[in-house]
């Protein structure tokens, strides 16, 4: 009951329900919180237990990478692990990463960092953690060298962070070529505390994710400068200096899979919050960590068996582009593809002009038809790209692509508007290797090793009817088969030990201190109480009363 994350209180009541009655448990409570207490003097140290239930993760998965490190004093400072679905999602969806720090998730009071980005199915999926003892630039460093080396050396597209400043360094130095974006929402909660205006806070937030082009943006934010007055304050020409990090204007063209904030990291923290409780020591935390991310790989599964059965309804005139999208898409992207097709109907082509190689078609919409983009089409292709850059930014085709189509008559999306992280498909590896690892090929995972067989099978085909043919193609998969044995053989050759490669023994980190009879003082911001103040003459001591 303890493993499944059943607290004392609900264990016992649980065991007296079954047993008839608390007259009948032959024990307390308090001689259940004895026992725990004596199974856990009974362990190793806290550190060694999580060290040895990473290893015994790697019996069942080759490809679970950890890397710890620890002070002078053996004290365990740094923890980072990703276990192989988790590379394996990276593969498909690390284009994308979200970098967050959640706090007070263990009874060190460690901050625990997530990886994670979204799948095919508009759902976060965990890249890899990390617990910390701080939260410094060098740290930040370590992290991400450490996961750059767990993914073997494949870099992200684009990162999104709260602001946070050592991660803001820390990204340039590791990530230099990644495109970095503020979390929307941190950055109206510090415009609303730095700015105390009213009224600003609705402005900048315009300038921030209204699609506006680059020389529209700079006029709209000098008029809202020159409007409240704030030519000369700080925050406001710092963050002038950094708008390419906010700004939609600047970021447009940029993948983020539709990223603006990181909400859903947050989200991702009140799914943790289920699962693991702060009194959990190092150890603990892992074990029911890894629940979490089991539940939220069986979510996955119920996603891709919701895309496997039932067909997308029909909804609009335009049935064989939405036939093409469903049969293409998981139902969670083709209903955002469906919005973009109901937005078609709002814009038409109002001019058109051809070039030597492509065509350029102008898209306007309704009742604003000084609002114009431009769409190019390439016929031999055939493909398609709008001024817009929707579909460089999000994966998605836009409104004004979806008007040409219509215009130019076709009916389904062409491969160059398809992005393969969004398709059905975008996880046929990761499943493979789950059921790989596994070991088990029962009815479920017979599906997985179909869909590798069917792979395969599709290779031969293309291969054309020759006999030579078809031998040379079958030679090339299974040197590549065997190419990809050898590899899983070296990884698991190599074993993780701390970087410190020191003879001083591990050590726990210091428990956080509780003031008396009040929360945790080691709380995240660092903030004091304020003292209280008399609301007349605000001298702190006395109040208006006394």
């Amino acid at each position: 009951m303890r493993n499944a994350g059943i607290g004392v209180t609900g264990v016992y009541n649980l065991i007296a329900s079954q047993s008839g009655g608390f007259d009948r448990v032959p024990f307390t409570k308090m001689h259940l919180h004895n026992q725990i207490g004596k199974q856990r003097r009974q362990l190793k140290s806290d550190v060694e237990n999580a060290i040895l239930y990473l290893k015994d993760l790697r019996k069942k998965d080759p490809a679970m990478f950890w890397r710890h490190h620890a002070n002078e004093d053996g004290k365990v400072e740094l923890l980072f692990w990703a276990d192989g679905i988790s590379q394996k999602n990276y593969e498909v969806f690390g284009d994308v990463v979200a970098f967050d720090a959640t706090y007070g998730k263990n009874k060190y009071q460690y901050p625990f960092v997530i990886f994670s980005g979204l799948n095919n199915h508009n759902q976060t999926t965990v890249f890899a953690c990390a617990i910390i003892a701080n939260e410094s630039e060098e740290t930040y460093v370590w992290l991400l060298e450490r996961f750059l080396e767990a993914m073997r050396g494949k870099f992200p597209t684009s990162v999104i962070t709260d602001g946070h400043l050592s991660m803001k360094n820390a990204i340039t130095t590791v990530f230099p070529s990644a495109h970095h974006r503020l979390c929307a929402w941190h950055l109206l909660q510090n415009a609303t505390r730095n700015i105390k205006i009213p009224g600003f806070t609705q402005q900048f937030k315009r300038c921030m994710l209204v699609d506006y082009e680059v020389g529209e943006f700079k006029h709209k934010w000098e008029s809202v400068v020159s409007k409240f007055g704030l030519e000369d304050n700080e925050w406001v020409m710092e963050h002038y200096e950094n708008r390419k990090i906010w700004a939609v204007a600047h970021i447009r063209g940029c993948f983020f899979a539709g990223f603006r904030t990181t909400s859903r990291c947050e989200s991702l923290h009140l799914e943790i919050k289920k699962f693991i409780h702060s009194r959990y020591n190092l150890s603990e935390f892992l074990k029911h960590f890894h629940r979490c991310l089991n539940f939220m790989r069986f979510r996955e599964e119920e996603a891709k068996l919701s895309s496997v059965v039932g067909k997308a309804p029909l909804e609009t005139p335009f049935k064989l582009l939405e036939k093409s999208a469903a049969s293409v898409y998981t139902p969670a992207i083709f209903e955002k593809f469906w919005g973009v097709i109901v937005k078609a109907f709002l814009v038409y082509v109002s001019g058109r002009r051809s070039t030597a190689t492509f065509k350029i078609f102008t898209v306007s919409k309704f009742r604003t038809p000084s609002k114009e983009w431009h769409v190019s089409f390439y016929p031999p292709t055939p493909m398609l790209k709008c001024s817009c850059q929707r579909m460089e930014s999000i994966g998605l085709p836009c409104e004004h692509i979806i008007a040409v189509m219509v215009i130019l008559g076709m009916h389904e999306i062409p491969p160059s508007l398809v992005l393969h992280r969004w398709t059905k498909r975008a996880r046929d590896v990761i499943e493979c290797y789950a059921a790989d690892v596994s070991g088990n090929w029962g009815s479920v995972n017979m599906a997985h090793h179909a869909v590798l067989l069917n792979g395969c099978r599709e290779m031969c085909k293309l291969a054309g009817d020759s006999v030579e043919d078809f031998t040379s193609t079958r030679h090339l998969i299974t040197t590549h088969t065997e190419r990809l044995k050898e590899k899983k053989k070296d990884n698991t050759v190599h074993d993780n030990i701390d970087e410190n490669n020191q003879s001083v023994p591990l050590r726990n980190p210091d428990r956080a201190k509780r003031a008396y009879g009040g929360a945790s003082t080691s709380g995240t911001k660092g903030h004091r109480r304020r003292k209280t103040t008399c609301s007349v003459c605000r001298t702190p001591g006395h109040n208006k009363a006394s």
